[in-house]
């Protein structure tokens, strides 16, 4: 399974937008929605990047449980992953 695959399996996964994702990984929109239609594909840091962050929004996903995540506010998002660090 491709690395764009796991991405969008997750974004499925958890309601999150790319954009979103973007923003939290701090890979520019358009980079990110190119790579996921297929139009390109993310370099070794990118992979490496997103790999690394959605395991630890993974992670805030079972620590939350059962309450849902509103992955909306990226400002919050953001501090959880910062306090986590």
């Amino acid at each position: 399974m491709s690395h764009e695959s796991l991405i969008e399996r997750f974004l499925h996964e958890t309601g999150m937008a790319a954009t979103t994702l973007a923003v939290l990984s701090g890979i520019n929109r358009t980079r990110m929605s190119q790579c996921l239609r297929g139009q390109s594909s993310f370099t070794g840091p990118e992979t490496i990047k997103l790999t690394d962050l959605i395991a630890e929004l993974r992670s805030i996903v079972r620590d939350s449980q059962p309450f849902p995540i509103d992955w909306t506010d990226c400002a919050a998002i953001q501090k959880l992953l910062q306090h986590r660090r």
